[in-house]
């Protein structure tokens, strides 16, 4: 089992905002609303207090000049390229990681596995700006989803 804390806050917000709009549709006090929002805020962070580890996944940046840091639970090992499609569904829509070809996911299997981008080229045997060139098609694919 997999839990991104990015994602779960998100979540977390998303809910309690519906949550507070709701409750103010009723007509409850402000008070109120904080004092079930710090209760709910002390469980959310009571349910999640495992170790924390920063991970830093160069192949899935929001922003081509910088790593997309996620703090993650339970890190699976990703050893084959199945892993990798799985990890990716855990983030995107199925249809989008299906659509990326099995040469682009062992090239982000490498990469995640700490390969440079030459090595990787010697390894699949595409030179190095088609190896720069599947990664930026793979970022574009991912952020416009």
């Amino acid at each position: 089992m997999r839990y991104i804390h990015t994602l779960e806050e998100k979540k977390f917000k998303e809910e309690k905002e519906k949550e507070n709009e709701l409750l103010r549709k009723f007509g409850v006090d402000e008070k109120i609303i904080q004092e079930l929002y710090d209760y709910d805020r002390e469980m959310f962070n009571k349910n999640r207090s495992f170790s924390q580890h920063e991970v830093y996944i160069e192949t899935l940046p929001l922003n081509t000049n910088h790593r997309l840091p996620l703090i993650v639970y339970d890190v699976p090992s990703i050893d084959t390229i199945d892993d990798v499609r799985n990890e990716l569904c855990v983030i995107y829509p199925i249809q989008v990681v299906t659509g990326i070809d099995l040469e682009s996911l062992e090239i982000i299997l490498l990469r995640i596995n700490g390969y440079t981008y030459k090595q990787i080229s010697k390894k699949i045997g595409l030179s190095l700006g088609q190896v720069k060139l599947r990664i930026k098609k793979i970022r574009e694919i991912l952020k416009n989803c």
